[in-house]
C-alpha cells in the first residue's frame, strides 16, 4: 500500500489475503471465529500458527503499520485492552481506531448473505440484536477519542468506495496525500442465489451447519461466475423484517444518530418507528420469505445451468 512521496504502509500477511487470521494473537482457541478455526486445521496447531504470526507482526513495526478485519470488532474488552499492550510493546504511541457500521437492518441482511454460504439455518429478523453497541463501547473505553466511526454506506462514502473513504481518514490522520490502491471483489449473490444456495444446505448438507465445505464453496463460485453475466436481483429486505430488525436495535440506530450516522430520510421515513399495533409478523426461515424482490426466472435459470454444466 503506497503513500504518495515515497513512504510506505506495511500491511503484514501470514496466510491467507487479509488479516482475518490476527485475532489468533488476542483471543483464546475457544473464542476465534469458524472460518479461521476452519483454517487451523490445515495449517497446523494453534499455538505454532500464533507463533509464526506473532514474529512476522513484530517485525513490521519500524514505520506506519495498517491492520484491518471485521474480525477485530469482535474483541471483548479483555481482548482490546490486550491489543493495545501489545502495540504499545511495539512501539505504537499513535493509534487511529477506524470502525464502519451498516444500519442493522443492512448488516442483518449482509450476515444472511454470509450465513447461506455455510449454514442452512439462519437468524430470525424477529428476534435479532446486532450486539454493536456493546462492541463498540469496548474500543471506545480503550482507545477514546482515537476511535473513528463511520457509516457503511457507498451513499455516504468519499467517492462512492470504501478504500477512497479510508484513503481520505488516513490523509487526515498523517496529515499527508494517501491514496490507497486496490479493487473491491464482490462476494455476494443475487436474492435468487442466496435461495440455491440455502436450498442446497438443506438437502445436502443439514449435519454440517456453520461448517465451511468445499462442494457448497464451488456452488458459490458457480453461481458469482454465471451472475457477472447474468446478474440477478439486488437482494432487499421485506419492509415489515426491516422495521422489526430496526425496531430489535433501538439502541445501534441511537449510536448512528450520536455519531450523525443516520441519513435525515431515514429519520423521516420513519426508520425508528415501532410496528403498527395489527401488524402480525411471523417468519418460516427461508430466504425467499425476506426478500422483497424474487425473479423466478432467474432462480430457475440458476438450477438449469448448474445442472446442465454437469452433464
Amino acid at each position: 500500500m503506497e503513500r504518495r512521496g515515497g513512504a510506505c504502509f506495511k500491511y503484514p500477511i501470514v496466510h491467507g489475503k487479509g488479516h482475518q487470521s490476527l485475532e489468533i494473537l488476542f483471543k483464546k482457541y475457544q473464542r476465534v471465529s469458524r472460518g479461521v478455526r476452519s483454517k487451523l486445521d490445515k495449517a497446523g496447531s494453534y499455538d505454532e500458527l500464533k507463533k509464526t504470526y506473532e514474529s512476522v507482526l513484530s517485525r513490521c513495526f519500524d514505520g506506519d503499520v495498517l491492520l484491518s478485519s471485521e474480525l477485530l470488532f469482535s474483541f471483548n474488552l479483555e481482548e482490546v485492552k490486550i491489543f493495545r499492550s501489545y502495540l504499545e510493546m511495539q512501539g505504537v504511541d499513535d493509534f487511529k481506531v477506524v470502525v464502519y457500521l451498516r444500519h442493522p437492518a443492512s448488516y442483518y441482511l449482509s450476515l444472511v448473505q454470509q450465513k447461506v454460504k455455510a449454514a442452512y439455518k439462519i437468524p430470525s429478523p424477529l428476534s435479532f440484536k446486532a450486539g454493536y453497541g456493546k462492541k463498540l463501547s469496548n474500543w471506545l473505553a480503550v482507545f477514546g477519542e482515537d476511535v473513528c466511526v463511520r457509516r457503511f454506506d457507498r451513499s455516504l462514502m468519499a467517492g462512492g468506495n470504501v478504500l477512497q473513504d479510508f484513503s481520505v481518514l488516513l490523509s487526515d490522520f498523517f496529515n499527508a496525500d494517501v491514496s490507497l490502491a486496490g479493487g473491491s471483489v464482490n462476494e455476494s449473490v443475487s436474492a435468487e442465489g442466496m435461495v440455491v444456495l440455502q436450498e442446497f444446505r438443506k438437502y445436502f448438507f443439514l449435519d454440517q451447519e456453520d461448517r465451511f465445505s468445499k462442494k457448497s464453496n464451488m456452488l458459490l463460485k458457480k453461481i458469482q461466475n454465471l451472475e457477472s453475466e447474468f446478474p440477478g436481483s439486488k437482494p432487499v429486505l421485506k419492509s415489515v423484517y426491516s422495521r422489526s430488525v430496526s425496531n430489535l436495535n433501538m439502541d445501534y440506530l441511537s449510536i448512528l444518530s450520536d455519531f450523525n450516522l443516520l441519513m435525515s430520510s431515514e429519520v423521516d421515513s420513519g426508520a425508528w418507528a415501532t410496528m403498527e399495533g395489527g401488524d402480525e409478523v411471523n417468519f418460516s426461515g427461508n430466504v425467499k420469505d425476506l426478500l422483497q424482490d424474487f425473479d423466478e426466472d432467474h432462480y430457475k435459470f440458476l438450477l438449469h445451468k448448474i445442472a446442465y454444466d454437469l452433464i
